[in-house]
């Protein structure tokens, strides 16, 4: 199995920037509208979302490959933030698709404890200035219904994750064997 993702606890050491990048744009967020368009915001997420897809092309075609999101979560958080469709939207889309989708579902209330009740959160996660459960909840809500809409053309399979993480975990890997089936 060959793990994709731009999260930094999957990134080798010749790619920390595309973390930095993510953090960046992090940071940059609360400043969209006022001294950043959202438009500038895309162009610092197209930088990982390019990562993603250049990483896919490299990796072995004989092995199944998971990748945290793709481009979908990256196109979502940017519509969230107030880019219209641009060219670029058009160019992510163009990328290679997978051919099956696995979302786990977790329900709101369990990931805003996960998160430490807003404490772990990041702006690209949240409306407004503070991490409060409703800003987080009404985010949450309006990017899973985004990352839907853009894979709603590709077979999907949702798994809930509810309880133990060790069930979910068993679950993603039969949801995984049937695809490699």
């Amino acid at each position: 199995m060959q793990v994709l993702s731009t999260d930094e606890g999957f990134l080798g050491p010749r790619h920390v920037q595309v973390g930095q990048l993510r953090r960046l744009a992090g940071r940059l967020l609360p400043h969209v509208g006022g001294d950043y368009t959202p438009d500038f915001l895309a162009a610092l997420f197209h930088a990982a979302v390019v990562h993603l897809r250049d990483e896919l092309r490299r990796c072995d075609p004989g092995r199944p490959v998971i990748m945290d999101s793709y481009y979908y979560k990256f196109l979502a958080k940017c519509r969230l933030a107030g880019a219209q469709e641009s060219p670029l939207f058009a160019w992510w889309r163009s990328y290679p698709q997978p051919h099956r989708v696995i979302e786990l579902d977790v329900p709101l209330a369990t990931a805003w404890e996960r998160c430490g009740r807003g404490a772990g959160l990041n702006a690209l996660e949240f409306y407004g200035a503070s991490p409060v459960r409703p800003a987080f909840e009404d985010y949450q809500s309006d990017l899973r219904r985004l990352m839907r809409e853009e894979v709603r053309h590709l077979p999907l399979r949702r798994l809930p994750a509810i309880g133990d993480p060790s069930v979910t975990a068993h679950r993603i890997q039969e949801a995984l064997a049937d695809v490699r089936a």
